[in-house]
């Protein structure tokens, strides 16, 4: 089964040159599985520290990988798209 960019990753790995793919973080927080946005600072500015807010990502939960492909940067095509990708190679 043939694979293509993630869609859904924060940008694309440039940590090769032959590299192909999403670079597998959360397009978010950018793979730190943190937010910290000014409701978070308010809280915390407002409690004089003593309150940690939470700051977890909600879209990864945490783990600053991309959700789709899994912090791969690369996900399987399926049937459909590998027969689409054929066809546009052949002129179709």
């Amino acid at each position: 089964m043939s694979t293509r960019n993630c869609p859904d990753c924060d940008g694309p790995n440039l940590s090769s040159f032959f590299s192909s793919g999403g670079d597998g973080r959360c397009k978010r927080c950018h793979g730190t599985g943190e937010i910290y946005g000014i409701p978070e600072a308010i809280t915390e500015i407002m409690t004089f520290g003593t309150v940690d807010a939470d700051c977890t990502c909600e879209i990864c939960s945490g783990t600053g990988q991309c959700q789709t492909c899994g912090g791969t940067g690369e996900v399987n095509l399926d049937d459909d798209e590998e027969d689409n990708d054929k066809d546009d190679d052949e002129g179709n």
